[in-house]
C-alpha cells in the first residue's frame, strides 16, 4: 500500500523571523473522495509558518494504485486499513518531515476515521507508539455524522422537504441546499466526485452514495438514497465518546464545525458533545475542551461556499489552542511544576470571530506596525539586538537540524 501525501507550506516572505506552529493534517470524505477538493482549505491554512497535509486514502486520487489489482476503485472499504495509513503518515511526518505536533482534521468521513482511531483502536495510546507520532494538539471534525444511520434518515427527511416544492427535481435541489449550494460547482468538488464511484460496492458512504428513484413507494414513489454497504452500521455514541475520549487522546481539545444547511444535522453531531461530558467527569471545564460552531448559510462544503470564514475560524481554534498550552507550559515551569497534566484552553468564544474588510485591516495593521516600532525605538539598543541575535540563531539551529 502506497499513500500519495501532499504538503502545503506557507510562502516565503516578510524580514521577521519565521514561527514553528504545530502542523495540521486533514483527512477527506468520502470514502474514496479524492482529497482535490480540500486542497483550497489546505492553502489557507498554511500560514504564519503552519504547514497543512493532506492526503489521498488508499484507492482514489493519487493513491487509486494502491488498493487491489489495477487500482480498481470500486474496492469495498477497508475501515482497519484506512487507520493503518493514518498512522503510517503520521509516523512518517514526524520521522521524516520532523513535524514535532499537530492537529487532526477530518471531513465527513475523515472525522469518522479520525475518531475510530484514536477511540477504539487508541492511535495514541502507549508510551511507544505515542513517540513514533507527532504529539496531538487537538481534534477538528468538519460535518462528520455520529452514525451512517442517523445521516441518512436526516437526509431522508430533508428529500422529503425537497420533494415538496421541486419534485423531479428534488436531487438537484438537495444537493445545492444540503452539499454545496455554489453555482457554477467548485472545479476542485466537481473533479473530485467524478473521480469517485458511488454505492452499491463504491467508496461513498451514507447521502454521498447519491439518490436512486423508487417508482414503488409513497403516492406516486420517491427518491431513496443508493444503496451502499460502505460502514452500513457504524455509530459512535455519545456515552462511548463520554467514556473513551479522555484515556485515548489525554483530553485535547475538540471542535465540531458544519454548515447551517448541511445534511450533517445538529442531531448527527450530538453525540460529540461526549467529550464535553467527559470534560465534567475530569472535573475540568467543558468549555475548555469542546465546542460547537455552526457556519451559517452555507451546507456539507462550508470550507468551499465560504472559504474565508471557514479557514479563519479554523486558523483561530489552532492558535488559541496553542496560546492556551503556551500559557499552560510557562505557568508550570515559573511554579516549577511538570507539565503532563497541562489544562486545554478555553475556547468558548470561539464564535468572536470578526472579519475586517482590506482597508480596515489595512489601518489595523498601520496601528499596530506604528506602535510596535515606537516599542522597538525606546528600547535599550543592547536589548533589542540580544534578542534577535537569540531568535535568529534558535531559527538557524532548527533548520539545520531538518
Amino acid at each position: 500500500r502506497a499513500v500519495a501525501l501532499k504538503r502545503f507550506l506557507a510562502p516565503a516572505g516578510g524580514s521577521g523571523i519565521p514561527r514553528l506552529l504545530p502542523a495540521a493534517l486533514v483527512v477527506h470524505d468520502g470514502p474514496g473522495l479524492p482529497s482535490r477538493y480540500l486542497e483550497p482549505l489546505a492553502a489557507q491554512l498554511r500560514v504564519g509558518g503552519r504547514a497543512c497535509y493532506v492526503y489521498d486514502q488508499v484507492g482514489c486520487g493519487l493513491s487509486r494504485q494502491a488498493r487491489g489489482s489495477g487500482g480498481d476503485a470500486g474496492a469495498t472499504t477497508d475501515l482497519r486499513g484506512d487507520i493503518e495509513d493514518l498512522r503510517a503518515v503520521l509516523a512518517y511526518m514526524s520521522a521524516d518531515l520532523a513535524e514535532p505536533s499537530v492537529h487532526l482534521m477530518g471531513h465527513g468521513y475523515g472525522g469518522a476515521l479520525l475518531l475510530e482511531a484514536l477511540l477504539r483502536q487508541r492511535l495514541y495510546v502507549g508510551a511507544e507508539e505515542a513517540r513514533a507520532l507527532p504529539a496531538l494538539r487537538s481534534v477538528c471534525l468538519l460535518s462528520t455524522p455520529s452514525a451512517t444511520s442517523l445521516v441518512c434518515e436526516e437526509a431522508a427527511r430533508l428529500m422529503r422537504a425537497a420533494e415538496a416544492t421541486l419534485f423531479h427535481d428534488a436531487p438537484i435541489s438537495f444537493w445545492l441546499r444540503h452539499v454545496c449550494g455554489l453555482k457554477p460547482q467548485p472545479t476542485c468538488l466537481a473533479e473530485a466526485y467524478a473521480e469517485s464511484l458511488p454505492g452499491p460496492g463504491g467508496q461513498r458512504w451514507g447521502v454521498l452514495a447519491g439518490w436512486v428513484w423508487r417508482a414503488g413507494e409513497g403516492p406516486s414513489g420517491q427518491w431513496a438514497l443508493r444503496p451502499s454497504d460502505t460502514l452500513r452500521d457504524w455509530q459512535l455514541t455519545r456515552g462511548e465518546v463520554a467514556e473513551a475520549f479522555w484515556p485515548a487522546t489525554g483530553g485535547v481539545p475538540l471542535l465540531s464545525i458544519r454548515g447551517e444547511h448541511g445534511f450533517v444535522t445538529g442531531a448527527c453531531t450530538e453525540a460529540w458533545r461526549g467529550v464535553r461530558d467527559a470534560a465534567q467527569g475530569q472535573g475540568v471545564a467543558p468549555s475548555s475542551v469542546f465546542s460547537e460552531v455552526v457556519v451559517g448559510g452555507c451546507a456539507h462544503h462550508a470550507h468551499l461556499e465560504d472559504s474565508d470564514r471557514f479557514a479563519a475560524k479554523l486558523r483561530l481554534w489552532m492558535l488559541r489552542v496553542e496560546e492556551g498550552r503556551a500559557r499552560t507550559q510557562a505557568a508550570r515551569s515559573d511554579s516549577g511544576g511538570a507539565g503532563a497534566d497541562e489544562a486545554p484552553v478555553d475556547v468558548q468564544d470561539l464564535g468572536d470571530l470578526q472579519l475586517l474588510s482590506r482597508d480596515e485591516a489595512r489601518q489595523h495593521l498601520t496601528g499596530w506596525a506604528s506602535a510596535l516600532s515606537w516599542s522597538a525605538y525606546t528600547m535599550p539598543k543592547e536589548s533589542r539586538f540580544s534578542e534577535t541575535g537569540w531568535y535568529g540563531q534558535g531559527v538557524a539551529g532548527h533548520l539545520d537540524g531538518r
